[in-house]
């Protein structure tokens, strides 16, 4: 389906003004988010916002994400096309920014579709896909200028980590974008996975060695290279 935005502004008019989708102009996963966010005033400018406090905390408990996905911010940020790359949590918060100070004040915010009805990092964690958020087809008013591509970024058990996404302000995004964004999560998927499975790795060996000096009456330590105790039995 190919609409241009002024046939995406009319439908989103008429869906405004008579909750009904032109089915020949509005993608389905749009008209989907759109139906979703009809009970959203799409003329307020309200923004849920972290206090400090709390936000600190949220970031304190998503450090390995962060961590993981920061240089993939990093660099993504550094590539011309779009003026900011963002780390979401899988409930929508804003974790990172890279793009510029004026983008700072994004951290804490929440890009649910809750919140700011249909948007790239809202609608791709509402509909667990990669998707991308072109000007009228966001469900606020205030959004409408923006372009936005996000993807959502899955542990082992394909639960939903978080949402890597990339926006211009006023401008459509590269063509580009979307398989460097796919790339990104893949990496930092794959890091995850791998911390997970070293995790379950350590865990499993340390039970071993405890089930096996057990069976020694004697007292008996276990310690690695630098001469640290590791392990201990219960004689």
């Amino acid at each position: 389906m190919k609409s241009n935005p002024d046939q995406v502004r009319e439908a989103w008019n008429i869906f405004i003004e008579k909750g009904l989708i032109d089915e020949d102009k509005v993608r389905p996963v749009i008209a989907a988010s759109w139906l979703r966010s009809s009970r959203i005033d799409p003329y307020s400018k309200h923004r849920h916002h972290l206090p400090n406090r709390i936000l600190q905390s949220r970031l304190a408990d998503e450090v390995q994400l962060i961590s993981l996905a920061r240089p993939i911010i990093q660099a993504m940020g550094e590539i011309e096309g779009h003026d900011f790359v963002v780390l979401a949590d899988k409930d929508g918060y804003i974790l990172d920014v890279a793009g510029g100070a004026k983008y700072f004040h994004l951290l804490g915010q929440r890009f649910s579709e809750e919140d700011i009805g249909t948007n790239a990092i809202g609608t791709a964690i509402a509909e667990n896909a990669a998707i991308e958020v072109k000007g009228p087809e966001h469900y606020c008013a205030s959004n409408q200028a923006a372009y936005g591509a996000a993807v959502p970024i899955h542990d082992l058990s394909a639960n939903i980590k978080g949402v890597l996404a990339v926006y211009n302000d006023s401008a459509p995004l590269p063509a580009g974008v979307m398989p460097a964004l796919k790339l990104g999560v893949k990496v930092i998927e794959n890091q995850i996975d791998y911390k997970s499975e070293l995790s379950e790795i350590t865990h499993i060996y340390h039970n071993t060695c405890s089930s096996i000096i057990d069976f020694f009456q004697d007292g008996f330590l276990v310690v690695d290279a630098q001469e640290n105790i590791i392990n201990i039995n219960q004689s």
